[in-house]
């Protein structure tokens, strides 16, 4: 006699087939970690970095060569600040010597005077050596074959009323060429009569 199953079959699991003996199937990755962005990231930053590690080294690049500029300016302004000072030197001399000879150009006639006027006192036998003028003063050297000569060229200076304040400083005997003669120095001002100020 043949049996017929009219209930529905049953249903079997599956089962998954395991894996090779040994081996574990792989863990899924940390949930929300996206390598990929992280690494664009990173390389992003050391971009900047980079960029900005440049242009520092630019900025630090000029303000070396405007310093290097700048001290080489330094020395060619201080070269001429120097070469300055020197014409400036130069041109205050040549004004003092320019106003010295000019004064002397118009003193020029005085010093004559003054010299002839000297010329005038001086008797016979006695003779002038050396003679210096300065600022109104006057020194003369000379010789005489007597002290009475000097006596008398001191005495003639002094009613001239051009040699105020004669003084007279010493005299020496000494032997010249077998002969006896004094040497003498004396001092004195210079000035014109009438004039309120001695001659410069």
């Amino acid at each position: 006699m043949i049996k017929v199953n009219l209930l529905s079959p049953e249903k079997k699991e599956s089962v998954a087939p395991e894996g090779p003996i040994g081996f574990s199937k792989a863990e899924p990755s940390a949930a929300g970690v996206n390598i990929p962005a992280i690494v664009t990231a990173a390389v992003i930053v050391l971009g900047v970095v980079g960029a900005v590690f440049w242009l520092q080294s630019q900025k630090i690049d000029r303000m070396k060569k405007d310093s290097a500029r700048l001290k080489t300016e330094m020395t060619r302004y201080t070269e001429t600040l120097k070469t300055i000072d020197e014409l400036e030197n130069t041109r205050n001399q040549l004004k003092k010597k320019i106003e010295i000879i000019n004064e002397l150009k118009s003193r020029q006639q005085e010093v004559v005077k003054m010299m002839d006027k000297v010329s005038e006192a001086l008797p016979d036998w006695a003779w002038i050596t050396e003679m210096t003028y300065n600022s109104g003063s006057v020194s003369i050297s000379g010789k005489a074959l007597t002290n009475n000569l000097i006596a008398d060229f001191i005495s003639r200076l002094k009613d001239s009323n051009y040699f105020p304040n004669v003084e007279y400083k010493d005299s020496q005997l000494k032997v010249l060429q077998g002969v006896e003669v004094y040497e003498f120095r004396l001092t004195c001002s210079y000035k014109e009569p009438g004039k309120t100020k001695e001659v410069m």
